[in-house]
């Protein structure tokens, strides 16, 4: 399961282009250890989130 959800993820950052540093494997590797029906979902919400920075144009900008 953990495996399963890494790759889901890394796939995901891979999808939307998004290079990830060593912090950001940490947090990939605690979000892995949840059940993969929870891991979807949060996948879901990474895409849903992505698209509306990327429609607003918020997307890479700096605050």
């Amino acid at each position: 399961m953990h495996g399963q959800n890494v790759r889901i993820l890394t796939r995901l950052f891979a999808e939307l282009g998004i290079e990830h540093d060593p912090q950001d494997r940490r947090r990939i590797n605690t979000l892995a250890d949840l059940d993969p029906q929870t891991m979807q979902m949060v996948a879901e919400l990474m895409r849903k989130a992505y698209s509306a920075g990327q429609a607003s144009g918020s997307v890479g900008g700096s605050s």
